[in-house]
Protein backbone atom coordinates (compact mmCIF):
# COMPACT_ATOMS: atom_id res chain seq x y z
CA UNK A 1 0.00 0.00 0.00
CA UNK A 2 1.48 3.33 -1.09
CA UNK A 3 0.23 6.90 -0.87
CA UNK A 4 1.71 8.46 -4.00
CA UNK A 5 2.08 7.34 -7.63
CA UNK A 6 5.90 7.25 -7.66
CA UNK A 7 5.90 5.19 -4.46
CA UNK A 8 3.44 2.74 -5.98
CA UNK A 9 5.59 2.42 -9.12
CA UNK A 10 8.64 1.58 -7.00
CA UNK A 11 6.68 -1.31 -5.45
CA UNK A 12 5.69 -3.00 -8.73
CA UNK A 13 8.21 -5.85 -8.41
CA UNK A 14 6.36 -6.93 -5.24
CA UNK A 15 3.62 -8.30 -7.47
CA UNK A 16 5.94 -11.28 -8.02
CA UNK A 17 5.96 -11.74 -4.24
CA UNK A 18 2.18 -12.02 -4.06
CA UNK A 19 1.43 -8.44 -3.12
CA UNK A 20 -1.16 -6.32 -4.91
CA UNK A 21 0.04 -2.73 -5.14
CA UNK A 22 -2.72 -0.40 -3.93
CA UNK A 23 -2.50 3.42 -3.93
CA UNK A 24 -4.41 4.81 -0.95
CA UNK A 25 -3.70 8.56 -1.17
CA UNK A 26 -2.16 10.81 1.47
CA UNK A 27 -3.20 10.84 5.11
CA UNK A 28 -4.22 8.61 7.99
CA UNK A 29 -7.91 8.40 7.17
CA UNK A 30 -7.41 7.47 3.52
CA UNK A 31 -4.89 4.82 4.49
CA UNK A 32 -7.17 3.42 7.16
CA UNK A 33 -10.13 3.25 4.77
CA UNK A 34 -8.04 1.48 2.14
CA UNK A 35 -6.73 -1.01 4.71
CA UNK A 36 -10.25 -1.71 5.96
CA UNK A 37 -11.38 -2.47 2.42
CA UNK A 38 -8.46 -4.82 1.87
CA UNK A 39 -9.00 -6.69 5.13
CA UNK A 40 -12.74 -6.96 4.42
CA UNK A 41 -11.93 -8.47 1.01
CA UNK A 42 -9.86 -11.21 2.65
CA UNK A 43 -6.35 -9.72 2.57
CA UNK A 44 -4.27 -11.15 5.40
CA UNK A 45 -0.92 -9.44 4.78
CA UNK A 46 -0.43 -5.69 4.48
CA UNK A 47 2.79 -3.87 3.67
CA UNK A 48 2.90 -0.10 3.98
CA UNK A 49 5.37 1.24 1.42
CA UNK A 50 6.66 4.69 0.59
CA UNK A 51 8.61 7.67 1.83
CA UNK A 52 9.01 9.49 5.11
CA UNK A 53 10.48 12.53 6.78
CA UNK A 54 13.72 11.79 8.59
CA UNK A 55 13.86 12.42 12.33
CA UNK A 56 17.17 10.73 13.18
CA UNK A 57 19.99 13.15 12.24
CA UNK A 58 22.16 10.16 11.30
CA UNK A 59 19.85 9.16 8.42
CA UNK A 60 20.32 10.69 4.97
CA UNK A 61 17.98 10.70 1.98
CA UNK A 62 17.44 7.16 0.73
CA UNK A 63 17.94 5.45 4.09
CA UNK A 64 15.30 2.79 4.75
CA UNK A 65 13.13 2.61 7.85
CA UNK A 66 12.02 -0.91 8.82
CA UNK A 67 10.57 -0.30 12.30
CA UNK A 68 9.45 -2.80 14.91
CA UNK A 69 6.60 -0.52 15.91
CA UNK A 70 4.71 2.61 14.95
CA UNK A 71 3.87 5.41 17.37
CA UNK A 72 0.43 6.89 16.73
CA UNK A 73 -0.34 10.57 17.30
CA UNK A 74 -2.03 9.71 20.62
CA UNK A 75 1.18 8.07 21.86
CA UNK A 76 -0.03 4.48 21.50
CA UNK A 77 2.27 1.81 20.05
CA UNK A 78 1.43 -0.59 17.23
CA UNK A 79 3.92 -3.47 16.77
CA UNK A 80 4.47 -4.80 13.26
CA UNK A 81 4.35 -8.51 12.45
CA UNK A 82 7.83 -9.82 13.35
CA UNK A 83 7.86 -12.56 10.70
CA UNK A 84 7.02 -10.14 7.89
CA UNK A 85 9.61 -7.71 9.20
CA UNK A 86 12.27 -10.44 9.23
CA UNK A 87 11.40 -11.20 5.61
CA UNK A 88 12.03 -7.56 4.75
CA UNK A 89 15.31 -7.38 6.64
CA UNK A 90 16.61 -10.59 5.09
CA UNK A 91 16.16 -9.09 1.62
CA UNK A 92 17.82 -5.72 2.30
CA UNK A 93 20.36 -5.09 -0.49
CA UNK A 94 23.96 -4.57 0.57
CA UNK A 95 24.95 -0.95 0.78
CA UNK A 96 21.55 0.43 1.77
CA UNK A 97 21.42 2.18 5.13
CA UNK A 98 18.50 1.15 7.31
CA UNK A 99 17.11 1.86 10.76
CA UNK A 100 14.89 -0.24 12.99
CA UNK A 101 13.90 2.74 15.15
CA UNK A 102 10.16 3.40 15.65
CA UNK A 103 8.17 5.24 13.00
CA UNK A 104 6.07 8.16 14.24
CA UNK A 105 2.73 9.30 12.89
CA UNK A 106 2.04 12.92 12.01
CA UNK A 107 -1.17 14.58 10.85
CA UNK A 108 0.54 17.04 8.49
CA UNK A 109 3.91 17.36 6.75
CA UNK A 110 6.76 18.28 9.08
CA UNK A 111 7.79 21.51 7.41
CA UNK A 112 10.71 22.51 9.61
CA UNK A 113 13.65 21.00 11.46
CA UNK A 114 12.20 22.19 14.77
CA UNK A 115 9.05 20.13 14.18
CA UNK A 116 11.18 17.05 13.54
CA UNK A 117 13.29 17.59 16.65
CA UNK A 118 10.16 17.93 18.75
CA UNK A 119 8.58 14.73 17.42
CA UNK A 120 11.78 12.76 17.81
CA UNK A 121 12.13 13.90 21.43
CA UNK A 122 8.58 12.71 22.15
CA UNK A 123 8.77 9.36 20.37
CA UNK A 124 12.39 8.37 19.79
CA UNK A 125 11.39 7.71 16.17
CA UNK A 126 13.78 7.55 13.24
CA UNK A 127 11.21 8.91 10.79
CA UNK A 128 7.61 10.02 10.41
CA UNK A 129 4.78 9.46 7.97
CA UNK A 130 1.06 10.20 7.65
CA UNK A 131 -0.40 6.79 6.75
CA UNK A 132 0.99 3.85 8.70
CA UNK A 133 -0.87 4.46 11.96
CA UNK A 134 -4.13 4.35 10.01
CA UNK A 135 -3.21 0.99 8.50
CA UNK A 136 -2.20 -0.35 11.90
CA UNK A 137 -5.58 0.66 13.35
CA UNK A 138 -7.42 -1.20 10.57
CA UNK A 139 -5.24 -4.32 10.38
CA UNK A 140 -7.04 -6.48 12.95
CA UNK A 141 -6.73 -10.09 11.83
CA UNK A 142 -4.02 -9.31 9.27
CA UNK A 143 -0.25 -9.25 9.61
CA UNK A 144 1.37 -5.99 8.59
CA UNK A 145 4.71 -4.24 8.39
CA UNK A 146 6.12 -1.05 6.97
CA UNK A 147 9.04 0.12 4.83
CA UNK A 148 9.74 3.80 4.42
CA UNK A 149 12.60 5.58 2.67
CA UNK A 150 13.76 8.92 4.02
CA UNK A 151 13.30 11.87 1.69
CA UNK A 152 14.06 14.98 3.73
CA UNK A 153 16.63 14.40 6.50
CA UNK A 154 16.12 15.70 10.01
CA UNK A 155 17.95 18.97 9.45
CA UNK A 156 16.02 19.98 6.32
CA UNK A 157 13.17 22.46 6.10
CA UNK A 158 10.63 21.87 3.33
CA UNK A 159 10.34 24.68 0.77
CA UNK A 160 7.18 26.69 1.46
CA UNK A 161 6.05 26.10 -2.15
CA UNK A 162 5.53 22.41 -1.24
CA UNK A 163 3.24 23.06 1.75
CA UNK A 164 0.16 25.24 1.51
CA UNK A 165 -1.19 27.54 4.21
CA UNK A 166 -3.24 24.78 5.86
CA UNK A 167 -0.20 22.56 6.28
CA UNK A 168 -1.18 20.19 3.46
CA UNK A 169 0.99 19.19 0.53
CA UNK A 170 0.38 21.12 -2.68
CA UNK A 171 -0.29 19.29 -5.92
CA UNK A 172 2.43 19.52 -8.62
CA UNK A 173 0.44 22.11 -10.58
CA UNK A 174 0.01 24.27 -7.49
CA UNK A 175 3.71 23.96 -6.71
CA UNK A 176 4.48 25.43 -10.15
CA UNK A 177 2.11 28.33 -9.49
CA UNK A 178 3.56 28.95 -6.03
CA UNK A 179 7.10 28.80 -7.42
CA UNK A 180 6.24 31.55 -9.90
CA UNK A 181 5.63 33.79 -6.88
CA UNK A 182 8.68 32.54 -4.94
CA UNK A 183 11.40 31.75 -7.52
CA UNK A 184 14.03 31.94 -4.80
CA UNK A 185 12.93 28.50 -3.62
CA UNK A 186 13.82 26.80 -6.91
CA UNK A 187 17.14 25.42 -5.61
CA UNK A 188 15.53 24.01 -2.47
CA UNK A 189 12.77 22.41 -4.52
CA UNK A 190 15.27 20.81 -6.89
CA UNK A 191 17.21 19.44 -3.91
CA UNK A 192 13.99 17.94 -2.54
CA UNK A 193 13.16 16.40 -5.92
CA UNK A 194 16.60 14.75 -6.06
CA UNK A 195 16.11 13.40 -2.54
CA UNK A 196 12.71 12.00 -3.49
CA UNK A 197 14.19 10.21 -6.50
CA UNK A 198 16.92 8.77 -4.28
CA UNK A 199 14.32 7.51 -1.80
CA UNK A 200 12.33 5.86 -4.58
CA UNK A 201 15.49 4.19 -5.90
CA UNK A 202 16.07 2.64 -2.47
CA UNK A 203 12.49 1.38 -2.39
CA UNK A 204 12.76 -0.03 -5.90
CA UNK A 205 16.02 -1.78 -4.99
CA UNK A 206 14.39 -3.48 -1.99
CA UNK A 207 11.30 -4.41 -4.02
CA UNK A 208 13.47 -6.14 -6.61
CA UNK A 209 15.43 -7.95 -3.92
CA UNK A 210 12.22 -9.12 -2.26
CA UNK A 211 10.83 -10.32 -5.58
CA UNK A 212 13.98 -12.36 -6.22
CA UNK A 213 14.36 -13.80 -2.72
CA UNK A 214 13.13 -17.19 -1.60
CA UNK A 215 10.38 -17.18 0.99
CA UNK A 216 11.69 -17.91 4.49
Amino acid sequence: MAALPAEARSARPLGRRGFEVVRCGVGTERARAAAERLVASGCRRLLVWGTAAGLDPELDSGALLVPERVVASDGSFHPVDPMLRRELLAALPAGLTFSGAPLASCAAPLAGAADKIRLRSLTGAGGADMETAGVAAAAAGASWAVVRAVVDPAGWTLPSVVVDGSGALRSPSRIVLALALRPGETAALLRLARAYRRACRSLRSLARALAAAERP
